[in-house]
């Protein structure tokens, strides 16, 4: 018997419904990024749509169930549309000439973005990301990082004029993630022409300000995305 309470999921792709147990389990990993040893209930398809197979570990061994139908075929969840944001976040950063950091946001990033480069059980849009950010030139400002992997450069001493000079000399924009302490250095050199900020539809209440005096903005555009999400553009403008 399957418990109740077990995750489900549900192929969209059809299968070849003579697949065994372990071209099933297999998929289990390829498609839906899961082991099928999880408990989790998998729920294929075949391309007719007039039969399923159902895959699940029961914690001895691996069970499948089949059915086909003798009329009719079976409703088949439609697959999500793309959340677009992700494709606007991905477009900006492969438009930077290079990625700028402090310390602690890129220390967030190694951990996790150049095995997602590489790893097919993460979303197309990770995967995408990953590799914008491995390629990336990356210049992060500290007085300990130490770190050359991933196209990294680390700067301490006269750090706002290292980006002051790479700025004159690239032919496209710098992207800096922050933190809050660097965007307030760049502020105070005038150093950002734009900002680009998604903002979510919720109130922390709480956290550093972004902003903490009064900057001059000029609105290029806004987006609103689905989900709620706002993208918003601003020039920096002289005040």
């Amino acid at each position: 018997m399957i418990p109740t309470g077990v995750q489900v999921f549900v192929a969209l792709e059809p299968i070849d419904m003579r697949w065994s147990f372990d071209r099933l389990a297999g998929a289990a990993l390829e498609r839906i990024g899961y082991d099928a040893r999880s408990g989790a209930l998998f729920i294929y398809f075949g391309k007719r749509r007039d039969a399923v197979k159902v895959l699940f570990f029961d914690g001895s061994g691996m069970c499948v169930f089949y059915k086909r139908l003798d009329s009719g075929v079976f409703r088949v969840p439609e697959a999500p549309a793309p959340d677009a944001r992700h494709g606007v976040f991905n477009e900006l950063a492969a438009g930077a000439a290079a990625f700028v950091y402090g310390r602690k946001v890129f220390e967030v990033m190694p951990p996790y973005w150049p095995d997602a480069a590489v790893d097919p059980t993460k979303p197309a849009h990770e995967r995408e990301y990953g590799r914008i950010w491995a390629e990336k030139p990356k210049l992060v400002v500290s007085t300990s990082l130490r770190e050359t992997r991933w196209n990294t450069r680390v700067v301490s001493a006269d750090a706002l004029e290292e980006i002051q000079r790479i700025k004159n000399e690239s032919s496209g924009y710098l992207l800096c993630y922050g933190g809050a302490q660097l965007v307030l250095a760049l502020q105070s050199r005038s150093l950002i022409d734009e900002y680009a900020l998604f903002i979510h539809p919720t109130a922390l209440g709480t956290g550093v300000p972004f902003f903490r005096a009064r900057v001059p903005l000029q609105p290029l555009g806004s987006r609103q995305f689905q989900v709620g999400t706002l993208a918003v553009r601003y020039a920096s403008t002289p005040g």
